[in-house]
C-alpha cells in the first residue's frame, strides 16, 4: 500500500511514501524469505564440518571437576574436522558475558560463577558469532528457574536466531546413578528447543564419557534432526536403555539446511507448513476463523509446540485469554415435546395408588413412546447445532486443560516426549456419538450378556438395567486424564472423586437416560452426566468407551477407561453401604447384584496388554493379571516387576480382584510374600521422598522409634531393640485402611506379615542417606548385607534372633557384665568432676602408691595412668582416657567406649543456669528427695532431663545408649549437691584443667606431705 503526497516541488513531481502494513500472524515463508532472489541452483544443505559452529559451553561453578572434563571432551569429539579449528568458536558462559575464543583454547576453560544462559546473547560479540553461524551447540549441566528461561527466550527472539540449527547437550550423572530420563532437568535448553526450527536435544553421562564410553542419549529431535530419531514418550516407565543413542561421528557427518534470518523476526515454526508470529497472534485484536483455529489446535504435535513456545516466552496468560475469547456459546436446552414428564408423574401416582395392571402397562407404553418422540424432536431441532458448538469448544477446552498441565509442569525431560500428554491425542466424544447409541444396543434378550431386572421406576419386567454416573467435582473433571491416572488406572478408584461417581440409582436404561437427559440428575436429585447400560463390553465396545469417557474423563477417550471403571466398581462394592448385601434388604442386594455382574463381565471381556505396558501381546484381562502375579512371584523379592512398582492402592486392588475371581497361579500364601515385597518398596519410596524434601531426620526418627525406645526422641536406649510389628506408624494414613483390609482378607493380622525380615530391612535402610531410586536402593542394601537378601527372598525363614542381633550390634555389653566393675556409682569428688587420681569403679589408683612429684607432673602421670586403665577396662581410646565423640557407623552413632561424660555434662548444664536457678536447685538438693515440694521436684526433674538431653544430643561422647543413664544422673546428683554446698561452685571454672582438679582433690583429702611452695606432692 502507498500514499501519494503533494510536495513543494513542481506540480509534476510527486513522492511515493511506503506505509508499512501490519504484520500478519501467519507467515508465508516464500514471501518472507524473498525466495525470488535465491539462487536455487546452489545446494540447500551443507555438511556440519563446513559450517561455522559456535559451542556455548557452561563454565558455572557446578561443572567443576568431571562435568567440565566431559564438556570439553564432547566438543572435541564432535568438532574433529580441521576446518572447525579455523572457523568454529567457543563461547564460555556462566552468569556473565564472555567474548568468543578459538576452538583450540577450549582446554583453558575453568569453572566459576553462576548459571545465566541469557548472558550468551547479551554479549555483543558472542551474540554476533551465533547470528553468523551455521549451527550452534549449547552445552550445560545446570538448571534455572522459569524467569531465567523466559529471559533467555526473549534474547533468542530479539536476536532472530530461531532459524539456525541448534544442538543442546545436558551433561550429568543420571544414567550411572539410575535416575530415570523423565527426571532429567532441561530448563537451560528449553528456550532453545521450543523456539528453534531445527533442534537436537541430547544427554551425556559424565561418568560414561570420562570412562571412554562416548555416546549421547537422544531426548528429542525436530526439523532437520528428526532422521536421528523421534522419541514418542519419556514417561516414568522409560529407561535410558529405551532411548536412541547418537555417537559423535554421526553429528560430524550430518547435513544441515542453509537458512537466513527472517524479516521482522519473532517467527516460530509450528509444523512444516505453519509458521506464526506469536506476539501478533496473541494480540487482543486478533480474531481467527474456525479454519485458522483448526490449523493450530486440531493437531496434537502442532498444538503442543505452540504451547511450549508460549511457556518459554512467558506468554501463557495471553494464550489463555486468546483461547477463551474464541469459544462459542452452546445450545443447552432440550424440550419435553411429547410431555414425558407428565406421563411419568401419572405412572408414579398410579403405582402409589395400586392402579390396575392394565393402567400401568398403558402408561408404561405411553412413556416409552414419549421418550422416542422427545429424542427425535430434540435431535432434529437442537442436537446438531449443539454438537457443532460442543465439537468446537471441546478442542478449546482440551487446549485449556493442556495449558494448565504445561503451566504446572516444570522443565523435566518428560516434557520433550511427543506423547507426554496422552490425553491430548485422544478423541473427544461428540453429542452425535451419544445420540443414537441406546437405540442400537447389542444383546440377546434370552441370553446372559446383559443384566436384566424389573425397573424400579417404570416397573417394566426383564428390562436391561443401567448404572447412572454422577457429575465429577468441578476441579476434578479432568483428573483422570493426567499421567498418573493414565499409567495407573487401577490405583485411582480410591480417589474420592472416583469413589463417589456411581449413583445409587439402578434403573432401566430408558428411564435412567430420560431423567439424566431431561433433568440432569437422578430421581434422588443427584447431579448426573450419563447412564451406562449393563450390556456386554465385547458386543458394545464403542458404547462403553464413549459413555465411560463422558462419565470419567470429560469426554476424552483415553485408554484407561475400562480399568478405571473396574477400580471404581470394586471400590464401591467394598465401601458403599448402599451396595453391601444385608439380610432382608432386597433393594441393596439388587444394587449389589448389578455392580457385581458389571465387574465380572468387564473382568472376563476386557482385553489388555499381557504386561500392562504399551507394548505386548493383547490378552484377556484375567490372563494379564495372572502373568504379572507370576512374574512378581518368581522374581525373588525383586522390586523391578511391574506389579511391585504399581502404586500401593492399585497393587492391593489387583491382588484383591485376583482373589475374588480365583486367578490361576495366585501364590499359595495368598499374596503374603508379594505384599511383603511391595510394602518394603513402599517404605523405601517414602523414605527417599522425605530425603528429597529435606526431611531425612523425620523419616529416620520414625523408623528408629519403631525399632527402639528412644531417649528424648533422639537416641536408642541399649536393651530396647524390638521387632517391628505395628504398621500404623510407618504406613501413610491414606493407605493404611486399605493395607489392613487386605491383610485381613488373606487371613492375616493387620501387622507386618514377616516382622523379623521387615526389621532387618528397616535397620539397613537407615544407613542410606542420599536420595536414590527404589530399585537402586535395594541393590545397595543387598550388596552390603546378605541378611537383606534373605529378608527379601525368603522372609518367612528369617529368625527373630537374627533380626535382634542386627539391631543390637551397635551396643556395647553392659558394664555390669565386666569383672572390673565393683561399683556402678561414681561420685563427685570436687564440684567439677569425679576423682582424677583413682578409678571409682574399682578403687584402683592411676599412679603407683608412693609416687612423688610436682603437682603438674603428677597430674600428667595420673592422666597417663587413667588412659591406660580406661583403655583396658572401658575401651576408651582418647588421649585422656575420657570418652571420644561417637562416630557415625552404619547410619548411627557407635559408642567408642563403655562410659560417657556424665559428670562433665552435669557441671556444664549447672553452669549455664542463672545464679538464682543454681541457688534454688542447691537448696532443693540439700533438703533430700523426701522433703521436696511438687515445684521443687519438677525443677529437679527438669535439670536431670537437661543433663541427659545434653549427653545424647550435644556432647555425643561415649556410650550414649547406656540404658541406666537416667538412674546414673540421679545417683550422681546426690554427691554433686553435697560437694557444691561444701566447696562452692564457680561457673567460669566448668572447663577447669586437670591439674586444678587434682589440687582441689589432694587438698580435700589431705594428701599433701610438703608445703605447696616446695611444689612436691606425694601419693
Amino acid at each position: 500500500m502507498s500514499a501519494v503526497l503533494a510536495s513543494t516541488a513542481p506540480a509534476s513531481v510527486t513522492q511515493t511514501i511506503a506505509v508499512p502494513q501490519p504484520l500478519s500472524w501467519r507467515v508465508d515463508l516464500e514471501i518472507n524469505d524473498h525466495n525470488d532472489h535465491n539462487d536455487h541452483s546452489k545446494p540447500q544443505t551443507v555438511s556440519f564440518n563446513e559450517v561455522n559452529t559456535v559451542f556455548a559451553v557452561d563454565i558455572s561453578g557446578s561443572v567443576a571437576g568431571g562435568v567440565l572434563v566431559t564438556e570439553k571432551n564432547l566438543v572435541k569429539a564432535v568438532a574433529t574436522d580441521p576446518r572447525h579449528l579455523t572457523n568454529s568458536k567457543v563461547v564460555a558462559w556462566d552468569h556473565g558475558p564472555r567474548d568468543p575464543v578459538p576452538l583450540s583454547e577450549i582446554d583453558r576453560l575453568a569453572a566459576s560463577g553462576g548459571t545465566s544462559p541469557e548472558c550468551i546473547l547479551t554479549c555483543n560479540s558472542s551474540a554476533h558469532a551465533i547470528e553468523q553461524s551455521g549451527a550452534w551447540f549449547l552445552v550445560t549441566d545446570g538448571d534455572i528457574d522459569s524467569h531465567s528461561v523466559e529471559r533467555f527466550a526473549s534474547q533468542i527472539v530479539k536476536h532472530n536466531i530461531t532459524h539456525i540449527p541448534a544442538v543442546i547437550v545436558v551433561v550429568g550423572y543420571s544414567v550411572t546413578s539410575n535416575q530415570i530420563p523423565a527426571k532429567a532437568n532441561i530448563s537451560v535448553g528449553a528456550s532453545v528447543f521450543f523456539l528453534a526450527d531445527h533442534c537436537l536435544f541430547l544427554y551425556a553421562d559424565s561418568t560414561e564419557w570420562n570412562a571412554g564410553k562416548r555416546l549421547f542419549y537422544l531426548l528429542q529431535a525436530k526439523g532437520c534432526f528428526e532422521h536421528l530419531g523421534v522419541v514418542e514418550s519419556i514417561s516414568q516407565s522409560v529407561q535410558w536403555s529405551d532411548l536412541p543413542v547418537v555417537v559423535p561421528e554421526v553429528l560430524s557427518d550430518i547435513l544441515l539446511p542453509k537458512t537466513e534470518a527472517r524479516a521482522g523476526g519473532g517467527i516460530t515454526r509450528l509444523n512444516d507448513s505453519l509458521y506464526i508470529r506469536i506476539d501478533t497472534l496473541l494480540n487482543p485484536g486478533t480474531c481467527l476463523t474456525q479454519a485458522d483455529l483448526h490449523d493450530i489446535f486440531n493437531d496434537e504435535a502442532t498444538r503442543m509446540t505452540f504451547f511450549h513456545a508460549c511457556k518459554a516466552r512467558g506468554l501463557l496468560q495471553n494464550l489463555r485469554s486468546f483461547i477463551s475469547r474464541h469459544k462459542i456459546e452452546e445450545i443447552t436446552s432440550v424440550e419435553d415435546f411429547a410431555n414425558a414428564q407428565a406421563i411419568l408423574r401419572r405412572l408414579t401416582q398410579a403405582r402409589q395408588s395400586a392402579a390396575p395392571i392394565e393402567t400401568l402397562l398403558a402408561l408404561q407404553s405411553q412413556l416409552r413412546d414419549a421418550y422416542r418422540q422427545n429424542e427425535q424432536h430434540n435431535r432434529d431441532n437442537f442436537l446438531v447445532r449443539r454438537a457443532d458448538a460442543r465439537a468446537h469448544n471441546a478442542i478449546l477446552e482440551l487446549a485449556l486443560r493442556e495449558l494448565f498441565e504445561i503451566e504446572r509442569a516444570g522443565y523435566s525431560a518428560d516434557q520433550l516426549g511427543r506423547l507426554s500428554n496422552r490425553a491430548a491425542r485422544a478423541d473427544i466424544v461428540s453429542e452425535n456419538e451419544l445420540t443414537n447409541q441406546l437405540d442400537d444396543l447389542n444383546f440377546d434378550p434370552a441370553g446372559t450378556d446383559s443384566f436384566r431386572r424389573e425397573c424400579p421406576i417404570c416397573c417394566e419386567e426383564d428390562a436391561v438395567m443401567a448404572i447412572t454416573c454422577k457429575v465429577l467435582p468441578s476441579d476434578k473433571v479432568e483428573a483422570n486424564t493426567n499421567d498418573f491416572a493414565l499409567n495407573f488406572p487401577l490405583a485411582c478408584g480410591s480417589a474420592t472423586h472416583n469413589a463417589d461417581v456411581i449413583s445409587a440409582q439402578i434403573a432401566c436404561y430408558q428411564c435412567a437416560n430420560y431423567t439424566v437427559s431431561e433433568f440432569g440428575r437422578t430421581i434422588v436429585r443427584e447431579e448426573a452426566t450419563v447412564v451406562v447400560p449393563l450390556v456386554s463390553l465385547a458386543k458394545n465396545a464403542k458404547l462403553w468407551r464413549t459413555r465411560l469417557a463422558v462419565a470419567l474423563t470429560n469426554r476424552i477417550q483415553v485408554g484407561n477407561l475400562v480399568q478405571l471403571f473396574m477400580a471404581v466398581l470394586d471400590e464401591t462394592l467394598e465401601h458403599k453401604g448402599w451396595a453391601r448385601a444385608e439380610d432382608g434388604d432386597a433393594e441393596v442386594r439388587f444394587r449389589r447384584d448389578a455392580l457385581e455382574w458389571t465387574l465380572g463381565m468387564l473382568w472376563r471381556e476386557f482385553r489388555t496388554r499381557k504386561n500392562f505396558l504399551e507394548t505386548g501381546e493383547m490378552v484377556q484381562f484375567p490372563n494379564a493379571v495372572a502373568f504379572v502375579i507370576e512374574e512378581a512371584s518368581s522374581a525373588g523379592g525383586s522390586v523391578e516387576p511391574w506389579l511391585i512398582r504399581y502404586p500401593i492402592e492399585g497393587f492391593l486392588r489387583i491382588m484383591r480382584l485376583a482373589k475374588r475371581f480365583n486367578v490361576p497361579g495366585l501364590p499359595l500364601d495368598k499374596g503374603s510374600h508379594l505384599f511383603h515385597t511391595r510394602i518394603m518398596a513402599l517404605l523405601v519410596d517414602n523414605y527417599h521422598a522425605h530425603i528429597k524434601r529435606g526431611g531425612l531426620d523425620i523419616a529416620a526418627n520414625r523408623i528408629w522409634a519403631a525399632l527402639y525406645d528412644l531417649r528424648h526422641g533422639k537416641t536408642p536406649i541399649e536393651g530396647t531393640a524390638r521387632l517391628v510389628m505395628n504398621i500404623d506408624d510407618l504406613i501413610h494414613p491414606s493407605s493404611l485402611k486399605n493395607v489392613k483390609d487386605y491383610l485381613i482378607s488373606i487371613g492375616r493380622e493387620p501387622t507386618f506379615p514377616f516382622p523379623a525380615a521387615t526389621t532387618i530391612l528397616l535397620r539397613r535402610l537407615l544407613e542410606i542417606k542420599n536420595h536414590d531410586s527404589v530399585a537402586h536402593c535395594f541393590v545397595e542394601l543387598r550388596a552390603h548385607d546378605t541378611a537383606v537378601i534373605q529378608a527379601l527372598e525368603h522372609p518367612d525363614q528369617v529368625a527373630d534372633q537374627d533380626a535382634l542381633d542386627i539391631l543390637n550390634e551397635m551396643f556395647f555389653p553392659e558394664l555390669a557384665h565386666d569383672s572390673h566393675i565393683t561399683s556402678q556409682f561414681v561420685p563427685f569428688v570436687t564440684p567439677y568432676g569425679p576423682s582424677v587420681a583413682k578409678c571409682e569403679y574399682c578403687d584402683e589408683l592411676f599412679a603407683p602408691p608412693g609416687t612423688e612429684d610436682t603437682v603438674e607432673m603428677l597430674a600428667l602421670k595420673f592422666r597417663q595412668g587413667r588412659q591406660a586403665h580406661f583403655i583396658k577396662h572401658l575401651n576408651a581410646f582418647g588421649d585422656t582416657g575420657l570418652p571420644l565423640r561417637a562416630p557415625i557407623v552404619n547410619g548411627r552413632l557407635m559408642p567408642p567406649s563403655k562410659h560417657y561424660n556424665l559428670h562433665h555434662n552435669v557441671v556444664a548444664v549447672y553452669a549455664e543456669l542463672s545464679e538464682d536457678e543454681r541457688k534454688a536447685l542447691l537448696e532443693t538438693g540439700s533438703v533430700g528427695e523426701a522433703g521436696w515440694a511438687e515445684e521443687q521436684r519438677a525443677s529437679m526433674e527438669a535439670f536431670a532431663n537437661a543433663v541427659v538431653e545434653r549427653i545424647v544430643g550435644v556432647d555425643l561422647r561415649g556410650n550414649i545408649y547406656d540404658h541406666n543413664m537416667e538412674e546414673d544422673v540421679w545417683n550422681v546428683l546426690k554427691s554433686f549437691w553435697e560437694i557444691v554446698r561444701r566447696d562452692g561452685f564457680e561457673p567460669e571454672k566448668k572447663q577447669v584443667r586437670m591439674v586444678e582438679k587434682l589440687r582441689m582433690e589432694l587438698k580435700m583429702l589431705g594428701w599433701s606431705t610438703k608445703e605447696e611452695t616446695e611444689g612436691l606432692t606425694g601419693v
